[in-house]
């Protein structure tokens, strides 16, 4: 009390306080979360290591949904967290939203097109017409974009992610129309009835080629070690 009670105040001091204020601001933030959701208590708390003081650290970059290391509870409170990620509603409230099918409002029919490339093949004619002639032959449009939802939540749950090259770019595209994008497993799953293995790269192949000449319309999970190409591929029903 006398150290406080002179005109001029140590640097120590001035540290010292700012300490303590720090850790009782800190301490009334926990004890308002607790009063607000008690089920915290019930957790075991975890040990923490001695304060230190060190040079302050640039954070990372978040990773965005489809880059690797993405994590969905980046933004959500780090003290409740672990209660968030038990609770199944708050769970399904992060998940994407399952796709419209053709007819719906707000379908989409670019949703299985690479994003990177996408806004050209928006502009490219023929690329309009081959997307248009596979979703108006596709027999059954639900079964193909329930596969595409099954990859947009192992994309947003980091599962898989877009391909990247060496130099972290994105890999690419499936030559073929939908020109999906190429995709890299990071934990094994199961995606369209098709068991993928950790670093398989795979694309979504979707195919309304020769339906009308007999060709079955295609709709797999397609497994391979993709190389580069200028072939562009055009779906033609007919």
């Amino acid at each position: 009390a006398e150290r406080l009670s002179g005109a001029q105040i140590s640097e120590a001091l001035h540290e010292r306080i700012e300490d303590y204020v720090q850790e009782a601001i800190e301490s009334y933030y926990h004890l308002g979360q607790c009063l607000a959701m008690p089920r915290l208590l019930e957790r075991k708390a975890t040990p923490q290591p001695p304060s230190t003081k060190t040079l302050p650290l640039e954070p990372e970059v978040l990773a965005l949904p489809g880059q690797a290391g993405f994590n969905p509870w980046c933004i959500t409170d780090p003290l409740t967290r672990p209660y968030w990620e038990q609770e199944s509603e708050a769970c399904e409230s992060l998940e994407p939203e399952l796709l419209a099918l053709p007819g719906q409002a707000g379908f989409d029919p670019w949703c299985i097109t690479d994003p990177v490339t996408r806004p050209y093949w928006e502009q490219e004619s023929e690329a309009c017409e081959s997307i248009r002639k596979m979703w108006q032959h596709d027999p059954d449009p639900q079964s193909t974009l329930a596969i595409q939802d099954e990859i947009n939540r192992a994309i947003f749950h980091g599962i898989i992610s877009y391909a990247t090259d060496r130099s972290g770019g994105s890999l690419g595209y499936f030559y073929w129309c939908p020109w999906a994008p190429i995709y890299l497993v990071h934990q094994g799953t199961t995606i369209g009835g098709r068991r993928l293995r950790v670093f398989q790269k795979f694309t979504y192949l979707v195919d309304a080629d020769k339906v009308l000449a007999g060709r079955p319309f295609q709709r797999e999970i397609f497994v391979n070690n993709f190389y580069s190409t200028e072939e562009i591929g055009y779906s033609e029903p007919y």
